[in-house]
């Protein structure tokens, strides 16, 4: 498991200086997708067991049910 401080590092190391990792180009957790949701397609997320960002799945899966947009979890 990635620790807070590794997933900073890389975040630093993946982000040019001055962007936002919170912006939704860089991730889609940010999204506000109850605009999106006429417009957005139905949505296939894949979380393996041991993925280090497992939860960041989760979240997005939850994000995507309730903006009423067709979720399929794997």
């Amino acid at each position: 498991m990635l620790s807070f401080e590794k997933i900073r590092m890389l975040d630093a190391l993946y982000l040019p200086e001055g962007i936002d990792s919170r912006s939704p180009d860089c991730s889609p957790l940010y999204t506000d997708f109850k605009q999106y949701r006429d417009v957005f397609p139905s949505t296939t997320v894949v979380i393996l067991e041991c993925d280090a960002i497992r939860g960041e799945g989760e979240m997005l899966v939850t994000k995507l049910k309730e903006a009423n947009i067709n979720v399929h979890r794997e």
